[in-house]
């Protein structure tokens, strides 16, 4: 019983480690993906103001 606790103990302390890991993975991706998104907003925007003018 005492060694089941132990494991658990470590095995939570694991997935608290991954599951952080994870998370500041997600936000970098969800940064990356804002930037990108914006970037292909103002490439557009611009695309869109050049056809009008033509």
């Amino acid at each position: 019983m005492c060694e089941w606790l132990v494991f658990s103990q470590s095995f939570l302390s694991q997935l608290r480690f991954l599951v952080r890991s994870s998370l500041f993975v997600i936000k970098e991706a969800v940064i990356i993906l804002i930037r990108i998104g914006l970037k292909l907003v103002t490439v557009r925007k611009s695309i869109r103001l050049k056809t009008l003018k033509c």
